[in-house]
């Protein structure tokens, strides 16, 4: 009777132990550190320069702002994102007569993560982020911007996906 008592109290806490909330596991060290910008890729081509060549996919160089994630070991991550644009002028029928310049407006934000195969999920107020872990010194974040492009000769203002490369 006594070793029925004794294994039914060691299941017992092994449940109660198995089942008790978790805190996330820290990331591995090989993902903590900070990653600066290295590479704005463009799924069509762009134009930003401003003359009317609309071939540009890599707009690292372009850029007149940088930006940065910073991951420490209790999985804490502040994102300094960028969000990238051109602005457009239209006519009264909507189609674009004029386009500006490449702009940038860099802002910080503090995030919780949790690292799950090769993405780690970014959860704030402001709403959840994933960037991919491509290596353990480089990140990929892809998000989606307005941009003018040319598409059988006529400019227009369409969706771009933007992937964003970020190096230790």
């Amino acid at each position: 009777m006594n070793s029925k008592l004794i294994l039914l109290a060691i299941f017992a806490c092994l449940v109660i132990f198995s089942c008790k909330e978790k805190n996330a596991d820290p990331l591995p060290d090989t993902v903590s550190g900070s990653y600066t910008l290295s590479s704005v890729v463009s799924n069509k081509g762009l134009d930003p320069e401003q003359d009317g060549t609309f071939g540009d996919t890599e707009l690292f160089d372009n850029l007149p702002c940088l930006s940065e994630i910073v991951i420490d070991e209790t999985n804490e991550v502040t994102f300094r994102k960028l969000d990238l644009f051109q602005s457009v002028t239209k006519d009264q029928g909507g189609a674009v007569i004029s386009y500006g310049e490449l702009m940038c407006v860099s802002f910080s934000t503090i995030y919780a993560s949790t690292l799950t195969n090769n993405s780690l999920t970014l959860t704030a107020q402001t709403g959840t982020k994933v960037l991919n872990v491509i290596s353990n010194s480089e990140l990929e974040y892809i998000t989606t911007e307005d941009f003018p492009v040319e598409e059988n000769g006529i400019v227009e203002q369409v969706q771009v996906q933007l992937t964003l490369k970020y190096t230790k």
